[in-house]
């Protein structure tokens, strides 16, 4: 047969000091965990300000590459009217012969 649990009966005494010491272990254990939450915190601030910068570093270049492409749709069509004429001017050249 399986014998019955043993009870274990504390004073008020005994009851008040283990209360004391179960809450000295929770504190000690939050105290504990202080230094990594701090640790934490600063790398997701560290982060934010790196996320900030990097987004202002994209909106420039977005912006310059903008201006390029601006630029180069500009002297594009520069490079293509010109081109128009002096293929013109090559077409008027065409039918004629070299003479020797």
């Amino acid at each position: 047969m399986a014998r019955p649990a043993k009870t274990i009966v504390l004073t008020a005494a005994e009851i008040r000091a283990k209360k004391a010491d179960l809450k000295l272990a929770i504190k000690n254990n939050k105290e504990a965990l202080k230094p990594y939450e701090v640790s934490f915190k600063e790398s997701q601030k560290a982060i934010a300000f790196a996320k900030k910068e990097a987004d202002k570093a994209v909106a420039t270049a977005q912006k310059s590459a903008d201006a390029t492409a601006a630029k180069f749709a500009k002297a594009k069509a520069a490079s293509d009217k010109g081109l128009e004429k002096l293929n013109a001017a090559l077409a008027v050249l065409e039918p004629v012969t070299e003479v020797a």
